[in-house]
């Protein structure tokens, strides 16, 4: 990813859906990249949905297998 010139950070589960959607919109995410975990899809999915000037791209994240 470092290669790639983006910009990351790790969101914690434990943030609510309200924090994490402030998150992705203060810092102008365009992809999000989610783990298989139903959990965090959920937060995931709640997130975006409170957002509704943003356009933001839900990846899943490959597992170790797939790697």
């Amino acid at each position: 990813m470092l290669r790639a010139d983006v910009t990351f950070f790790v969101i914690s589960p434990r943030n609510s859906a309200a924090a994490v959607a402030h998150l992705l919109s203060k810092t102008s995410a365009s992809h999000i990249l989610v783990s298989a975990d139903a959990a965090l899809q959920d937060l995931a999915s709640a997130s975006i949905k409170q957002l509704t000037d943003a356009a933001i791209t839900v990846c899943s994240m490959p597992s170790y297998k797939e790697i």
